[in-house]
């Protein structure tokens, strides 16, 4: 008897939080509920009946915002081809400065290349005496105006909009790799870092505040030692 007044009460409350509306053409009622929050993303391995409010089976060509919004991709337009033709792309990075400027940023095979325009492509190269293996992905970052990027395999890069080449970025002591970069809260992040002599694989530094070009070596966490696993990606999916 407990258990069914429990269960009449759960229901009156329900129904009074959710008005009821009702389909005028079939005399069916029908409650509003709205997904507000859906940062838990693609779910396909559970009964979609056992799924949270915030995952959904089935995501195509859509993203979700910071603010958890369903966001529609907008696909994609050939602006132009690779600085140097068959070779193959590394990295594709729209760099946009405090005040607006904006540059388009791409490595490929041993270089770096900009276009400071994202209608009509014409590029410049940024390598100058840059070492780059080609091969490896970039992962890219801007903070305080300065873009850095990096491979993983070869000392991280920086450009600031103006040099006329990329020069060596601002690492924590000994650092000579990096293969995951982003920023979060005026800070930037390196993930799964190596020196000369010892990979790091789960560890992650941060720079001083508001300046990338400026790292202290003790600023570092290290996420799970030693499970035998390294840190495959870096991205900030909120707003804290």
């Amino acid at each position: 008897m407990k258990r069914i007044l429990g269960f009449l009460i759960g229901l009156l409350l329900t129904t009074q939080l959710c008005p009821a509306q009702t389909d005028q053409s079939s005399g069916q009622q029908f409650f509003n509920k709205s997904y507000e929050q859906n940062n838990g993303g693609l779910n396909t391995a559970p009964s979609p009946f056992a799924l949270k409010d915030t995952e959904s089976p089935n995501c195509q060509n859509v993203y979700f915002g910071v603010d958890g919004g369903i966001i529609k991709r907008k696909g994609f337009d050939v602006l132009d081809t690779a600085p140097d033709g068959a070779a193959t792309v590394t990295g594709d990075y729209q760099y946009t400065m405090a005040d607006g400027t904006t540059f388009l940023i791409e490595t490929v095979s041993d270089e770096v290349n900009v276009s400071d325009s994202l209608s009509t492509i014409d590029w410049t190269d940024l390598t100058g005496g840059a070492t780059i293996t080609p091969g490896h992905l970039f992962s890219f970052a801007t903070l305080a105006d300065l873009v850095v990027m990096t491979n993983g395999e070869d000392v991280p890069l920086s450009w600031d909009g103006d040099d006329a080449a990329v020069s060596a970025a601002g690492v924590p002591t000994d650092v000579t790799k990096v293969k995951w970069i982003t920023t979060f809260q005026n800070y930037m992040f390196y993930g799964n870092c190596a020196t000369a002599v010892t990979t790091y694989g789960s560890r992650i530094y941060w720079s001083n505040l508001a300046d990338p070009a400026t790292w202290t070596a003790t600023d570092f966490i290290d996420v799970n030692k030693n499970d035998g696993e390294q840190i495959t990606g870096l991205a900030v999916i909120g707003i804290c």
